[in-house]
């Protein structure tokens, strides 16, 4: 699937919240409590 350059830019938006939401709801790691904190999470 090939997005535009505005459906890109929404999605990454919306990518790191979605994560911390799905984190905290399923409490799959520690640590994670805002999007700042995927940035410093290692892979």
């Amino acid at each position: 699937m090939q997005l535009s350059q505005p459906e890109a830019d929404h999605f990454f938006r919306l990518f790191k919240p979605l994560l911390i939401y799905t984190n905290q709801k399923f409490q799959v790691t520690t640590g994670l409590n805002k999007p700042e904190d995927i940035e410093n999470c290692p892979i």
